[in-house]
């Protein structure tokens, strides 16, 4: 069980440097949460390598359904101008808003029919590539707006002005912000299962006390 100090939290927001382990703590946590017969939806940004040098980045669902993010060297087309969207661009990467779109906003959709606990949502990650998607930026408001939500998610650590959403996130009454590193990433594991546990089993209970009184 979460300690006492916890019991308000319903979302957790890792937050680290680029390499420090995000992504396989958060699939571990999936895997655990998992067993425990804990349903998650969303998606992971993950790297893609070739010859060990980085080319892009893929979004890949939960559920294994894969998309490019970015990728160095394809810059996307304006489908009614067909100028490139330079707009689109984080340092030498092109990002493909409408792939990135198709994967990214179905999975954090609400697919629970009326009268079940909603998932864990899993968002990996709230980072520069992604937020160019307003339609993301919209889903993700949502998500953490929705009364019985639980959320993983993970922001990268960065440069340059602070980003609202991003700081309302990290801010919000109901986040527990945990800094991620490669020397803390085992320890933390537990500590974030157990709350994201122990926020699904709360939710399955009020569900179910507001179905029978039905």
């Amino acid at each position: 069980m979460a300690m006492a100090s916890d019991a308000h939290v319903r979302h957790v927001v890792l937050l680290g440097h680029p390499g420090v382990g995000k992504t396989t703590l958060v699939e571990k946590i999936v895997n655990d949460l998992r067993v425990n017969s804990v349903p998650c939806q969303g998606f992971y940004t993950k790297e893609c390598l070739e010859k060990g040098q980085r080319y892009g980045f893929d979004i890949i669902t939960v559920d294994g359904e894969t998309a490019p993010l970015a990728r160095t060297g394809e810059e996307q087309q304006d489908e009614h101008t067909h100028s490139y969207k330079r707009e689109y661009k984080v340092g030498k990467y092109n990002v493909n808003i409408p792939s990135f779109e198709t994967v990214a906003i179905p999975s954090l959709r609400r697919l629970t029919i009326e009268g079940q606990p909603e998932p864990v949502y899993i968002i990996d990650e709230i980072g520069k590539m992604e937020l160019m998607s307003n339609n993301f930026q919209g889903i993700v408001k949502d998500v953490f707006q929705r009364p019985n939500s639980t959320v993983l998610c993970t922001i990268p650590i960065g440069r340059g002005r602070p980003i609202q959403l991003i700081e309302d996130i990290k801010s919000g009454a109901n986040s527990k912000v945990f800094y991620v590193t490669t020397m803390n990433r085992d320890q933390i594991h537990r500590n974030i299962l157990e709350i994201l546990f122990d926020a699904y089993q709360s939710n399955f209970e009020q569900t179910n006390a507001v179905a029978e009184q039905l």
